[in-house]
């Protein structure tokens, strides 16, 4: 089961939320994760907080999993051994953004989904939370920062219950008493063009602060908790759930809407192929090396037109679509010489090489995936190293065996 709360997962309020969860379980081993917290100063007293909370409100000792000891690599077995054990899983706030690039890369992920499918709990709050869905509020960076309007990749856990969503905590925030920062501090009208960036399956889940809900997916329902209410939805097309309620899961389920979000998807990469000039073609191998060099071109271009639909369908970025625009013009410009010799065909593939580099490093994955994809559609082996990737001419193709950067 995953519980989510919008706050006070340490508080009084709360209390009922996690002894329902306790209630699932034969024995109970319970973890505080602080990895969306590490950064912070006061991180080991948000630790100490929980154990006293678990101490003094269930007579339970909680183990604090410090993300100090994963980067450790003389304590980092003891951590993932103590997480492996935990049937359920605490964290809470801190920042989403760092908790997600500090844990994608690691096997954590895999073992709260393993902890899952054995029937343990996660329970989740305020940025841990964000984490959860398919794609996550980068808060600090549009609210603080001021950084443009974009969702980010999430652990998308909540898929273990067929739910494609963005969670919101905080939904009914006041704090700002002269302003709005309802929508976890967002407001309503940034919010709204928030949502009008996911793709079209994917659905607002949002938890007011002081309550939390009960995601049973073997039981098919949702139960709120505490103070507030849930709304799950998006527009005008929302379902309120008040606390001590109950969901029908399969009314809010995702299943049988791919096929919706790969239409959009291939819209959205026409319409980019289109700006860039050329038309999508499948590839295929001609006898006349020359005539290969364009069709590779053009491959090239599509590739990189593929890759940007898929950003703005994904991550729903107004900044990645404009740098997808930007380098396309460029682009277009290497593919004219292209056209005419293998020298400036190096320099188009080594242009996506470099910028699948750069997706890479800013965690963007599906979209590094396609055009790895598209080039090797194209005969084009991509080999990754510790710090770049080197790719040569595969078999059949244009060109040697040599690599190259």
């Amino acid at each position: 089961m995953i519980a989510i709360a919008g706050s006070g997962e340490l508080l009084k309020s709360l209390r009922p939320l996690h002894q329902a969860l306790f209630s699932a379980l034969a024995t109970i081993r319970p973890v505080f994760l602080d990895v969306p917290a590490a950064f912070q100063q006061n991180v080991d007293q948000l630790g100490e907080r929980a154990k006293s909370y678990f101490r003094d409100s269930f007579d339970l000792e909680i183990a604090v999993l410090s993300w100090r000891d994963y980067l450790e690599p003389a304590t980092r077995g003891r951590f993932l051994a103590a997480l492996r054990q935990a049937n359920y899983v605490l964290a809470g706030p801190g920042s989403p953004s760092f908790a997600l690039r500090a844990l994608r890369a690691t096997e954590i992920p895999a073992i709260l989904q393993q902890i899952l499918n054995d029937g343990g709990c996660l329970m989740f709050a305020s940025a841990a939370a964000i984490t959860l869905g398919a794609f996550a509020l980068p808060v600090y960076e549009i609210f603080k920062v001021g950084e443009e309007l974009h969702w980010m990749e999430g652990l998308d856990l909540l898929a273990h219950a067929s739910l494609r969503v963005a969670v919101v905590p905080h939904y009914n925030n006041s704090e700002g008493k002269d302003f709005d920062t309802r929508f976890c501090y967002l407001g309503q009208n940034r919010f709204s063009t928030m949502e009008q960036l996911l793709p079209p399956d994917v659905r607002i889940l949002g938890v007011d602060e002081h309550t939390g809900c009960i995601i049973d997916e073997r039981q098919g329902i949702m139960t709120v908790m505490g103070r507030g209410v849930v709304t799950i939805g998006r527009g005008a097309q929302k379902i309120v759930v008040p606390a001590g309620k109950r969901l029908d899961l399969r009314e809010v389920a995702w299943s049988g809407r791919r096929d919706e979000r790969e239409q959009t998807e291939s819209r959205t990469r026409q319409d980019l192929t289109a700006k860039a000039g050329h038309k999508e073609r499948p590839y295929q191998f001609a006898s006349d090396p020359h005539e290969d060099v364009g069709h590779l071109t053009q491959m090239g271009l599509g590739a990189l037109a593929d890759q940007g639909a898929r950003a703005v369908a994904a991550y729903g970025s107004v900044r990645t679509n404009a740098l997808v625009e930007q380098t396309l013009l460029h682009l277009s410009n290497l593919a004219q010489a292209a056209a005419e010799s293998e020298q400036s065909l190096v320099a188009l593939i080594e242009e996506l090489v470099e910028i699948r580099g750069q997706l890479r490093g800013s965690l963007e994955w599906s979209c590094a995936d396609q055009i790895r994809g598209a080039l090797r559609r194209i005969g084009i082996e991509l080999q990754d190293g510790p710090s770049d990737s080197t790719w040569a001419w595969g078999k059949g193709s244009v060109g040697d065996d040599t690599s190259r950067r």
